[in-house]
């Protein structure tokens, strides 16, 4: 039986929302796919709740398959924790891979449980498009009626490659609470802050999320990230360099098209060191910080995403920036 392929969109308003079509394909051709291409790997920072481990998840190109017919690629998961106690060690467990297709601009993820293919990301979305979340099996469905909103569009050019990019709000619609987070798909590379099931956010409070925000993406024509694959910046491992687990400064506005206010919390001291790399891990700006509240001017970086880092004694601490 051939998987049905959904596209679930969403041109109401957030609290009337409506499908307005799905369609099923019983043959569908094989494409060539620019998504997911040989020799892809993806690295998340994973922080587990209520657990006293962190980690990291690396997510590997596979190999090319037929899902019901449907040209897909199987992408494999694996889960890297550890230990917060002596002797430091380390554990890995290899999770259920992901199924993935590329079809006209939708980036399609498969439900296993429900043999379907659901849109994750619609790259050919404008500013004001809505689609839904795609559908996971049930026990991962913490917020099946979230909507992705597009916010602005735009480029990257990332080792000579010029990539298409998304700003997003993500609306998380739960029972009893509602809450947005902002965010940016970058063609080939994905979501920079949310895993590749953005359900996998509110799931975290019952410790049953799978990774955190990306830190690093390789293929074998685009590097994203300031680190190298194995490097501790991408496959984090706890004791291995200082770090904190709570973000100990915040970035606003993100995205902006310029001025970045940085408000420190009490980890970071006052003389510490801020950074601005590039997707290639090349330093762009750099400045001290001289008061817990800091605004900079970065209009002249071009538009993209950055890492804004900052140096103290003892710790290295990044997130990510949209230059617009």
């Amino acid at each position: 039986m051939s998987p049905d392929l959904h596209h679930r969109l969403s041109s109401c308003p957030m609290k009337r929302r409506a499908f307005l079509f799905a369609l099923a394909f019983t043959f569908l051709k094989c494409s060539a796919q620019s998504w997911f291409p040989v020799g892809a790997e993806w690295y998340y920072r994973f922080i587990p709740a209520g657990i006293a481990a962190e980690g990291h998840v690396r997510v590997v190109f596979f190999r090319d398959t037929l899902v019901g017919g449907l040209a897909s690629r199987e992408l494999q998961v694996f889960q890297t924790l550890g230990e917060v106690q002596p002797p430091f060690g380390h554990s890995t467990d290899q999770l259920e891979s992901l199924f993935v297709s590329e079809q006209e601009g939708l980036i399609l993820l498969y439900n296993s449980e429900d043999a379907l293919f659901d849109t994750l990301y619609n790259m050919s979305a404008a500013p004001g498009d809505q689609w839904v979340f795609p559908e996971l099996p049930d026990w991962m469905n913490c917020a099946p009626m979230s909507t992705f909103t597009v916010l602005d569009t735009g480029t990257q050019v990332i080792d000579d490659i010029q990539l298409h990019w998304l700003s997003l709000d993500l609306y998380y619609d739960l029972d009893e609470i509602a809450y947005s987070r902002t965010d940016t798909i970058l063609e080939r590379v994905g979501c920079l802050q949310t895993f590749f099931y953005p359900q996998d956010q509110c799931l975290e409070q019952f410790d049953a999320n799978v990774g955190g925000p990306l830190t690093c993406y390789f293929d074998e024509e685009v590097s994203y990230g300031p680190g190298q694959p194995e490097d501790l910046v991408c496959a984090f491992l706890p004791n291995a360099i200082l770090d904190h687990k709570l973000d100990p400064f915040s970035l606003s506005p993100n995205p902006s098209n310029g001025p970045l206010r940085i408000e420190m919390a009490g980890l970071v001291p006052i003389g510490s060191t801020l950074s601005v790399f590039n997707t290639r891990g090349q330093l762009a700006a750099t400045r001290s910080l001289r008061q817990q509240t800091t605004t900079v001017d970065l209009f002249d970086l071009p538009a993209g995403p950055y890492f804004i880092q900052i140096r103290t004694d003892g710790a290295i601490h990044t997130q990510v920036w949209m230059k617009e």
